[in-house]
């Protein structure tokens, strides 16, 4: 027979781990924030899950009032870590990129390491970060599955 206290244990956690879960799919990453008064980035993706190979659509969008700079060399200040933190991919382009108060940029991650090798199945964390002109950062993530 089982302890009332161990059960009683188990079904609380994991009640309190199906709320967690649901929070985060509902006000996790993804999110679109903006702000009428300074600077704002959103990060967003086609799915949060892909076949291995599948190109991953990634849209920057600036919900500020002020224009963005992103990182010199980096397209829209994209760079891609394995769950630990683990640099994978670093997204390239000619000079410094910026986008307008209310603008968007695309990009596609084709699943690729900074050394052209392919990224093994698990969970990559996309990030963006960017400067106002005055000198605010801003930045967001959003978390994906290669299966």
């Amino acid at each position: 027979m089982i302890p009332r206290s161990l059960a009683a244990a188990v079904i609380i956690g994991a009640a309190a781990a199906g709320l967690l879960g649901a929070a985060v799919e509902m006000y996790g990453s993804g999110a679109i924030s903006s702000s009428e008064d300074g600077p704002a980035l959103a990060l967003l993706t086609s799915a949060r899950e892909y076949a291995a190979g599948e190109g991953v659509a990634i849209t920057v969008l600036n919900t500020g009032i002020t224009a963005l700079e992103f990182a010199e060399g980096t397209a829209y200040g994209i760079r891609i870590t394995q769950l630990d933190g683990i640099p994978v991919y670093s997204s390239a382009a000619e000079g410094a990129s910026s986008l307008d108060a209310g603008g968007a940029g695309e990009f596609v991650w084709d699943q690729g390491r900074d050394g052209g090798e392919r990224v093994y199945a698990g969970t990559y964390v996309i990030r963006s970060e960017a400067a106002s002109p005055g000198g605010e950062r801003v930045g967001d993530s959003v978390a994906v599955e290669i299966r």
